[in-house]
């Protein structure tokens, strides 16, 4: 199985700023997947729950983090789930990020 993607994990990191405010700022990390389509049984069981599921990406279960966000040439995207294939990959269900990115 080849991964020719380049696809960006983005977690969020909560800190204190100088005077006490919790600050949020993302950090990316670069992996590679295969991306796959999204099961015609996968897309209909998610639309009916009012969600689009748009890419399947494979990856290797070790580069997972429990991040929520993922990049893809330069547009973002939302984890709807996550899919445990075998003990070394995973593949992570997405939908097209609303709002600000």
């Amino acid at each position: 199985m080849k991964y020719l993607e380049v696809i960006y994990l983005i977690k969020k990191i909560y800190t204190k700023d100088a005077i006490g405010n919790i600050v949020s700022k993302k950090s990316e990390k670069a992996i590679f997947a295969k991306l796959n389509n999204v099961s015609t049984k996968e897309f209909y069981s998610a639309i009916e729950s009012g969600i689009k599921p748009i890419y399947e990406f494979q990856i290797r279960s070790s580069n997972y983090e429990g991040e929520d966000e993922i990049r893809y040439k330069n547009e973002y995207y939302h984890l709807i789930r996550t899919i445990r294939k075998s003990n070394m990959d995973l593949v992570l269900v997405v939908e097209r990020k609303a709002g600000d990115n």
